[in-house]
């Protein structure tokens, strides 16, 4: 799970820095942020990093755990780098049709890029930001911060209560239909599978 969460927060800062240097090449500490963001995180996915931080982490749990098969999890996570940019699309669509629904002009391209940068960096920071549960208010602040410039102060903070929101009750709503969703096949017989299997 820490691995996905990981590759999504590494490819939010890589949607962020492209889609603002689009929009906003001005504004460089904003894009910059989100470069950085993509060099920590995704120096992360790398197989000696994250084998080493899974060693160091579980060692106050239950002990040390088995290597887990980082090196299939990132040639995967490679083959596989267009699902996670489509999704943070997808959440750049939402949040501006949530702009739109405030009764606010979000349909021009530059106006998805910069939401679309704005929701991605948000996010990522809001994780990055370890205290505060869900990024709570980390990221407003960043969605406020970019938005107020091309809307005003007021509608860019309704404009991130509204995306808050939204997310946090189709996230609520997600969960409890997966929750009655009978799974398949076990996670554990999934990892169990051969690397041949998963080649196939």
């Amino acid at each position: 799970i820490f691995y996905e969460t990981l590759t999504m927060m590494a490819t939010a800062g890589l949607v962020a820095t492209i889609c603002l240097l689009a929009v906003e090449p001005s504004r460089k500490l904003w894009w910059f942020a989100g470069f950085l963001v993509t060099v920590g995180l995704g120096a992360m996915l790398r197989p000696i990093p994250f084998g080493w931080f899974t060693q160091v982490v579980s060692r106050p749990l239950k002990g040390p755990l088995p290597a887990p098969p980082i090196d299939r999890w990132f040639a995967t996570m490679l083959r596989s780098l267009h699902l996670p940019v489509a999704g943070w699309l997808l959440l750049g669509i939402s949040a501006a049709a949530c702009v739109n629904g405030a009764g606010l002009s979000c349909s021009s391209i530059q106006e998805l890029l910069l939401m679309t940068g704005a929701v991605a960096l948000a996010t990522s920071a809001g994780f990055l930001v370890l205290f505060m549960p869900s990024g709570i208010g980390v990221r407003e602040f960043v969605i406020v911060t970019l938005l107020a410039p091309r809307y005003g102060p007021s509608a860019a903070v309704a404009v991130s209560l509204l995306v808050r929101t939204i997310w946090t009750v189709s996230d609520l709503l997600a969960a409890g239909l997966l929750y009655f969703v009978r799974v398949s096949q076990s996670p554990d017989a999934l990892l169990s599978q051969p690397a041949s299997a998963e080649r196939a």
